[in-house]
């Protein structure tokens, strides 16, 4: 595969993934399941694991109270 070709196919499999998750975002966000969504785009070694179990943590202890 060429080089053109392998940016062509990622770029394509990156918009669909935009797509998917904007419809995603859409339908948790509707007042069925009363959900906040957001999203996380970072790097590979930025730390989102850890940013990701800290808002776990912060919003099930919001949960509780």
């Amino acid at each position: 595969m060429t080089q053109t070709r392998l940016v062509e196919v990622r770029q394509n499999v990156l918009k669909h993934n935009e797509v998917l998750a904007r419809e995603l975002a859409r339908e948790y966000s509707s007042r069925a399941f009363s959900m906040r969504v957001f999203e996380v785009s970072l790097k590979t070694g930025a730390g989102m694991d850890e940013w990701l179990e800290f808002l776990r943590l912060y919003f099930v202890a919001r949960a509780e109270v």
